[in-house]
């Protein structure tokens, strides 16, 4: 009977805690902040708020990243990431920085450091490597220079040694080149780290390792139903889920011809100008040079005459893009594949007149 007495109020408070469970739920004003850092029109069915990757840090805080899911588009995956930070009451916190192109990694190294690896796979292929101490302040790192792998198709692994870290360079084209480089976890977090290089036959013989986050308890369950992410905790009556992205209403062409009558927001261009010339002649040479140069580029070029008080002056531009970061990350992704371009090197993103 006692035995019973004591199974019972087991039963009874497992029943009671269950029935108090908080979920920690993200706010639609964190969804709507991510969406405006991530798109200048918002979320849409065209361009969808979705978890990229999670990580546990210490003492419970959880580390999600969030991109732009284009399901229409011939690139799925958004061209940029946003880490938020959750901790155990529920708070919400956008990290302000941004991570280029796919993630594809991420690591703790045997001190703590959090090391988050991205690879950018339009128009060729190219690996960033980013680091953080804390998961709110963030670093590019700088990788060796004149790698000599293949600078339109590369990738890194990313090996962490106790006092050092390995980045393993491979080309994905046919010559098969893989390199490596190391340095100390202090030197390779500063601008111009002091790589060493690496006999590849010393490369396998690294014995790579990482460490796990201290205090936390949290169960990453992956997808649910009407969730992109859901987290359970182990000790604690706690749930944190992040809702799949629900499209908004469409307007119907109707309602639109009335909106636009009353009031009709600008839509701005970007593009990434090359250059701005005196005489059209100066800008139909660079233009041919570019095209010869790039080739079957899917972008057009673009020029514009504009009126100055120093008479006409005219400017070349490649592309055209809805959104600032797009254009800015085509551009480094052909700066990365003509890495001897005087033209890309000076060029730059702009509005488009």
């Amino acid at each position: 009977m006692k035995h019973f007495k004591l199974l019972l109020l087991t039963l009874l408070s497992l029943q009671y805690g269950e029935a108090k469970t908080s979920n920690m739920v993200m706010p639609p004003m964190i969804q709507t902040q991510l969406c405006q850092k991530l798109s200048e029109n918002g979320c849409s069915s065209e361009e969808q708020l979705k978890v990229s990757h999670s990580f546990k840090l210490d003492n419970d805080y959880l580390l999600i990243f969030f991109y732009l899911n284009k399901p229409n588009a011939m690139y799925h995956h958004g061209y940029v990431n946003i880490p938020v930070i959750v901790d155990i009451e529920g708070k919400w916190r956008i990290i302000n920085t941004h991570m280029d192109a796919e993630i594809q990694e991420i690591g703790r190294d045997p001190q703590g450091g959090i090391w988050v690896q991205t690879l950018w796979m339009i128009e060729g292929v190219s690996p960033t490597l980013y680091y953080s101490k804390n998961g709110v302040e963030w670093r590019r790192i700088s990788f060796p220079l004149k790698r000599r792998i293949n600078s339109a198709f590369e990738d890194v692994q990313v090996c962490f040694l106790e006092k050092e870290i390995l980045l393993t360079f491979k080309s994905l084209g046919g010559d098969k080149v893989v390199k490596a480089w190391k340095t100390t976890y202090a030197d390779a977090i500063t601008k111009e780290p002091q790589w060493k290089r690496i006999p590849r036959e010393d490369i396998c013989q690294q014995s790579c390792s990482q460490t796990s986050a201290y205090n936390n308890a949290w169960q990453n369950r992956g997808k649910q139903a009407n969730l992109d992410l859901f987290f359970q905790h182990r000790y604690k009556p706690l749930t944190l889920s992040v809702p799949s992205f629900t499209a908004t209403h469409r307007v119907s062409p109707m309602q639109k011809n009335v909106i636009s009558k009353v009031s009709q927001p600008i839509e701005k261009s970007y593009a990434i100008q090359l250059g701005t010339f005196n005489y059209k002649p100066n800008l139909d040479n660079m233009q041919k040079n570019m095209q010869n140069m790039l080739g079957n580029i899917q972008h057009t070029f673009q020029t514009k005459e504009l009126k100055t008080n120093k008479g006409i002056k005219h400017k070349l531009y490649l592309g055209s893009f809805k959104q600032r970061a797009l254009a800015q990350e085509t551009l480094k992704a052909l700066r990365n594949k003509h890495k001897n371009s005087k033209i890309l090197k000076n060029a730059f993103v702009a509005t488009l007149p």
